[in-house]
């Protein structure tokens, strides 16, 4: 960016050819992006970021000024059940203005696709709902004063923490079933995600291709998929991960009433966390889940944090939705549903 705009940039749907610029823009606008722990070069992670979902270049913008990008929006794309039904979200991942492009309405237009459209494609008139974790940013909670229709989640996400020193993590425990480390999912991993679907109201997709492009996709960034398995039924499964110095158990998932296999899962997670430097161990699971008290059990406790889990009806309305503010609607929501370990 050679200078500063004299008009303000149009917004446009970015291209495959962006990528490089994309990734210069963000770099300039952050002191370090991605912010978490990778070990392949920045760009191969904005596009494992850009491929979340076919549509999601569709909703990402940039702008350009004098044919260099000036601005850009990261849109993730999630196939999310409500209630048995399966709708279409979208979640606002990194939002960037070029330093010499700042203070002059850039923000707002970029978000205008959500109302306005961009080439003809209105986020509201498109996805079912918007789903967004808060962020702190100035810039961006006040841009969330002039958003309508933004709930909170009646079931709010916690950061559950525990030490990774002084005691040492729980013996593992001899389950009747087998646990191994694998690379990614196979396909029995639709079967569960169909069955363990059914005992929340609200989850994003585990299918087999969701998880591995979250989990097994090294552009990601690292982590490790532990399984639970018995006469070639898959069981559950468990996903860790080192980053920025904590350790975090990203995601946790079984069979309905199968929460045997969800502790000793845990149990071995923590022992294959516990050789590392961590400052503490994560989890992030609503405030009422049915991990919660194996977690516990585990040494977690609820930390002061600043997390929090906002919707937006978008083609369904607010009353469609109005489930989703009840304090104790069953939601499955963990920190491998974020952009953020």
């Amino acid at each position: 960016m050679t200078g500063p705009p004299t008009s303000l940039p149009l917004a446009r749907p970015c291209r495959e050819a962006d990528d490089e610029a994309i990734l210069a823009l963000l770099q300039s606008a952050f002191p370090k992006w991605p912010r978490v722990d990778i070990d392949v070069p920045a760009i191969d992670h904005l596009r494992w970021k850009l491929a979340s979902h076919p549509m999601a270049p569709t909703f990402t913008p940039v702008a350009e000024h004098n044919g260099e990008i000036a601005g850009v929006r990261l849109v993730m794309v999630r196939d999310v059940m409500f209630c048995g039904a399966p709708l279409l979200a979208y979640q606002a991942a990194d939002i960037s203005v070029h330093p010499t492009c700042r203070e002059r309405g850039l923000l707002n237009r970029l978000v205008d696709i959500d109302y306005r459209g961009l080439d003809g494609r209105v986020a509201v008139q498109t996805f079912d709902l918007k789903l967004a974790y808060e962020s702190r940013h100035p810039a961006v909670l006040r841009l969330q004063e002039t958003i309508p229709g933004i709930f909170p989640l009646g079931n709010q996400l916690e950061a559950l923490s525990r030490p990774n020193t002084g005691s040492p993590a729980p013996a593992p425990r001899i389950p009747t079933f087998a646990i191994r480390n694998v690379d990614g999912f196979d396909d029995r991993l639709d079967a569960l995600w169909r069955s363990a679907s059914t005992a929340f109201d609200l989850i994003c997709s585990r299918r087999k291709d969701v998880v591995n492009w979250r989990y097994a996709d090294r552009r990601a960034g690292r982590f490790d998929i532990t399984i639970a398995e018995h006469d070639g039924v898959l069981l559950g499964y468990v996903v860790i991960r080192c980053s920025r110095g904590r350790g975090y158990i990203a995601d946790l998932l079984v069979l309905p009433g199968r929460l045997d296999v969800a502790s000793i899962l845990v149990d071995h997670a923590l022992v294959s966390l516990q050789p590392h430097p961590l400052e503490r161990i994560e989890c992030w699971l609503p405030a009422r889940h049915p991990y919660q008290e194996l977690l516990r059990c585990a040494g977690f406790t609820a930390r002061d944090s600043r997390l929090r889990l906002n919707y937006r009806p978008c083609i369904k309305t607010a009353q469609e939705l109005e489930l989703l503010r009840d304090p104790n609607v069953r939601v499955h929501f963990t920190a491998g549903d974020t952009d953020l370990v």
